[in-house]
C-alpha cells in the first residue's frame, strides 16, 4: 500500500506526528466546545429575555389591576358622598371618615366644592385640595367634573402640603334640575402604589 501522506509529514518523527495529531484533535474539540457554549449561552440569553418580558408583563398587569381597584374605591366613595349630598341634603365628611367609609381608609382625602369652586367641607386627611385653599375652581379635577357625570380622574400631581404624589379625581354634584352644583373632590395617595410595588 503506497504511503499517501505528504512528504513533510513523513519527514517528521513519530512523536512529532503524534503531537501534531493530538494538537489538531484538541483544537477541533476546543472549537466545537466553544461553538456549543456559544449556542447554549445564546439560548440561555433568549430564554432569560423572554422570562424577563413575561415577568414585566405580569407586573404591569398586576399594577394595572391595583390602580383600577384604587380608582373603583375612589369612585365608590365619591358616589356615596354624592348620594348623601344630593339625596339626603348633606354629607358630613368627617363622620364618614371616622366611620371608615371613605375607602381606601386613611389614604383618601375628600372635599366638597360648590358650583363656583368654593370649598366648604373637607376630611382631616389632606390632599383633595390644598390645605388652606378656599377655592378649587382652578384645580384640574374640579374642572374635569364640569363635563363628566362619572368619576373624572386628572393627571397625578405633587401636593406641597402632604409632600406626596396624588391621583386627583372629581365627581359632579347636580341640582334636582340637572344643573352643575359643584363637585366631590378626592385625592388618593400614590404611596399606595409604592406599597404595592414594594
Amino acid at each position: 500500500m503506497p504511503d499517501r501522506a505528504p512528504r513533510f509529514w513523513r519527514a517528521l518523527t513519530a512523536d512529532a506526528r503524534l503531537y501534531a495529531t493530538a494538537c489538531g484533535v484538541a483544537g477541533a474539540l476546543i472549537a466545537s466546545m466553544a461553538g456549543a457554549t456559544w449556542w447554549m449561552l445564546d439560548e440561555a440569553y433568549e430564554s432569560s429575555v423572554q422570562l424577563a418580558y413575561s415577568e414585566v408583563d405580569g407586573a404591569a398587569q398586576r399594577l394595572s389591576d391595583h390602580v383600577r381597584r384604587l380608582l373603583d374605591q375612589e369612585n365608590q366613595t365619591a358616589t356615596l358622598v354624592k348620594h348623601q349630598q344630593e339625596q339626603l341634603g348633606g354629607a358630613d365628611l368627617r363622620v364618614l371618615e371616622k366611620a371608615g367609609l371613605l375607602a381606601p381608609s386613611g389614604q383618601l382625602s375628600v372635599a366638597l366644592a360648590d358650583a363656583t369652586g368654593r370649598v366648604w367641607a373637607r376630611t382631616t386627611a389632606r390632599g383633595a385640595v390644598q390645605e388652606k385653599a378656599e377655592m378649587a375652581a382652578s384645580q384640574p379635577h374640579f374642572q374635569a367634573s364640569w363635563t363628566r357625570p362619572g368619576l373624572a380622574v386628572a393627571q397625578s400631581i405633587y401636593d406641597e402640603d402632604t409632600q406626596r404624589w396624588l391621583i386627583p379625581a372629581g365627581r359632579q354634584l347636580q341640582h334636582p334640575n340637572g344643573s352643575f352644583a359643584g363637585a366631590v373632590l378626592g385625592g388618593v395617595l400614590l404611596g399606595l402604589l409604592e406599597t404595592f410595588a414594594g
